[in-house]
């Protein structure tokens, strides 16, 4: 469901920012204003296109994410590969849970690149928190635990917020070069 709003969100306001372009560019190449109106439009929907693909697909991804806990499990996955690296250990100094938390990495990180870049990203986060603790011990299996349980939400925030920063980038660059198209139609 999420997918689909996504895509109908994304294609209307491609469309109306595409036709926007195409009138302001009409405007500023005035002579040849159908011309940079046209290409406007064709550039401002191609990336509009592109960017409602990309957002589709997010948000099909961010729902498989968050349906699976995929982010949980390998959450938990890591505690179980740390637990042989610190038995009984109730804080480790930063240093040590740093390094098992490499160790950790390593073990599930598997050959697959997307698998690879999954628990890389939820390290990150759990060296974050590490390190947030830091100064007098780490409690690896508590900041586990409790990342465990909203792992999923972090994750879906940072997609999120890349997305909003691509889908921005690729708007602003379908406008400028919209404007430098009627620009030079101006020019000749």
């Amino acid at each position: 469901m999420k997918a689909l709003r996504a895509l109908w969100i994304s294609a209307i306001a491609a469309f109306v920012f595409a036709s926007l372009m195409a009138v302001g560019a009409a405007g500023i190449a005035h002579r040849r204003a159908w011309l940079a109106g046209v290409l406007a439009f064709l550039i401002c929907t191609a990336a509009g296109a592109l960017v409602t693909v990309k957002r589709t697909l997010a948000a099909a991804l961010l729902a498989g994410l968050e349906g699976a806990r995929v982010g949980e499990a390998v959450c938990r996955g890591l505690s179980t590969a740390m637990a042989p690296l610190a038995p009984g250990a109730a804080r480790l100094p930063l240093a040590d849970a740093e390094r098992a938390l490499r160790a950790a990495v390593e073990r599930l990180a598997g050959q697959g690149r997307v698998q690879r870049l999954l628990v890389e990203r939820i390290a990150s986060i759990t060296l974050a928190r590490f390190r947030a603790e830091g100064a007098a011990g780490v409690d690896v299996g508590r900041v586990l635990e409790e990342l465990a349980g909203r792992i999923d939400a972090l994750l879906a925030a940072q997609i999120s917020r890349a997305v909003w920063r691509a889908t921005l980038v690729a708007f602003l660059a379908a406008g400028l070069l919209s404007l430098a198209v009627a620009l030079a139609l101006r020019v000749l």
